[in-house]
């Protein structure tokens, strides 16, 4: 692509002919002959000490906030946004021929995401889905390593599905990547919010802005689709273009909802009514949560215009989700593995497990390490108030002391006596399949698909999968 046509698509009018871009990227690693290199400041890092590097490294021009006594350095205001819209222009030509579907919430996205596109994929159209769990489609899966990936990745990766005739994207959207601008350039037919809890304060640093980085969502969307049970639901209204739309299990003047719920042992059936009728939704999964989740995503169908009878056929065999509540049986144990790692998630799988037994509940958990110290505790005395036995271990732990953050963990848990303390996970799991008898649960949270480990700083396999299936000889 030319340099001057993604100048111009950024509101600059300086021109220079004939010159070819070969890349677009905010990573100094990844410049080469040709790249366009956008300067990023960044919360530890300033691109701009790296422009005379990429020049070196072959980059054509660099586009900066700041100006540079050098014609190859372009100014704008924002250089993110300006990294967005190129990125999107260069690796994503194919943008119109592909409906874009953001979905953000502190807890649920990966299944929704899922459940939707089982939704939409059953229906006969083609759908493909870039989250936490990678980047997939009925032809392909790469694991990028983010929840929304960098730009030059994300566009990218857009750009192959729209070219393997997917119709639909569902992307989950980070509140990092929101406040990061990654998906300024694009615009989603539909947006939906799932919930507002704990998580990531460390990087926000307040509720209040992490929220408004969720609401940025809102802004590219044509219709929304929001969660009116949630306290935080009147922030997300209003803002898409075309109109909200809200989903609830306790009102019954919401656009969606759902009635005679059942819960029992891994399957979970309701009605979902809106002004058109109903649709009976069954299908194998746990907790409210999940009421909450599919609902969302059937909702979220509908209005994307997949018929009712279309829904109610594919909701009988929504899929589990990698790492969400997966269940593994024996020696008459049940073990689920899920990604709960906040505090609202964790009591959402520890209280749909504990109405199912009537023996112990076993749960295995840690926080992350050099991230929201805030939640730990708070995820202590969730733990402390629906499981029988806690057994608190390493999730990847980065750059702190195991042992600290289990002791902020503590603070939170009333009941020491419930407490077994193992820092190495494998044998915290072994510890807690061990105590575990007949007819008891384990749940084992925090990294669900998760195949690492982080620890001082260094990437070690590991997989809660794996380390229960081994144990158990399964």
């Amino acid at each position: 692509m030319n340099l001057d046509e993604i100048l111009q698509s950024l509101g600059i009018r300086d021109k220079i002919a004939n010159v070819t871009v070969s890349s677009v990227t905010e990573d100094i690693a990844k410049v080469k002959e040709g790249s366009l290199f956008f300067a990023v400041k960044g919360r530890n890092t300033d691109g701009n000490r790296f422009i005379n590097k990429a020049f070196d490294a072959g980059a054509v021009a660099v586009i900066s906030s700041e100006k540079y006594p050098d014609a190859r350095v372009f100014t704008v205001n924002d250089v993110r946004e300006a990294l967005s819209v190129a990125a999107c222009k260069f690796y994503f030509p194919s943008r119109d021929k592909m409906q874009l579907i953001g979905i953000t919430g502190t807890n649920g996205k990966s299944s929704t995401a899922g459940y939707l596109r089982h939704i939409i994929n059953s229906s006969g159209r083609k759908c493909a889905v870039i989250g936490t769990l990678g980047s997939v489609s009925d032809d392909d899966y790469t694991d990028t390593g983010y929840t929304t990936p960098a730009a030059e990745i994300l566009y990218s990766e857009l750009e192959k599905h729209a070219l393997s005739g997917n119709e639909y994207c569902v992307l989950e959207v980070s509140s990092q990547a929101l406040a990061m601008k990654r998906t300024h350039a694009l615009r989603f037919s539909l947006g939906i919010f799932t919930n507002l809890g704990t998580d990531h304060l460390d990087w926000h640093k307040s509720r209040e802005e992490y929220m408004k980085a969720k609401k940025l969502l809102f802004n590219n969307c044509d219709k929304a689709l929001v969660n009116a049970d949630d306290c935080f639901k009147d922030e997300f209204c209003g803002i898409a273009s075309e109109g909200t739309y809200l989903y609830s299990l306790k009102d019954d003047y919401a656009d969606y909802t759902a009635r005679n719920i059942r819960i029992k042992k891994d399957e979970i059936s309701y009605l979902m009514l809106d002004e058109y009728g109903l649709c009976k939704i069954r299908f194998n999964a746990n907790g409210e949560f999940s009421v909450y989740n599919s609902l969302a995503a059937a909702a979220g169908a509908n209005i994307l215009g997949i018929t009712h009878s279309e829904i109610c056929e594919a909701v009988h065999t929504l899929p589990v989700i990698k790492g969400r509540m997966e269940k593994i049986s024996a020696r008459g144990i049940d073990v689920y593995i899920d990604f709960a790692h906040t505090p609202e998630a964790l009591e959402n799988a520890l209280k749909a497990l504990k109405t199912v037994t009537k023996r112990k509940l076993i749960c295995v958990f840690g926080c992350g390490g050099d991230r929201d110290k805030s939640k730990r505790s708070l995820m202590g005395a969730v733990a402390s108030e629906y499981a029988d036995i806690i057994v608190l271990t390493s999730d990847n732990p980065r750059g702190e002391d195991p042992s600290d953050i289990i002791s902020d963990i503590i603070i939170g848990i009333k009941n020491i006596n419930k407490i077994y303390k193992e820092i190495d996970r494998e044998k915290a799991v072994a510890l807690a399949l061990k105590k575990a008898k007949d007819g008891d649960i384990v749940l084992i949270a925090g990294k669900g698909h998760e195949n690492y480990m982080i620890c001082s700083g260094e990437k070690k396999y590991f997989s809660d999968e794996i380390t229960v299936k081994k144990i158990l000889g399964v």
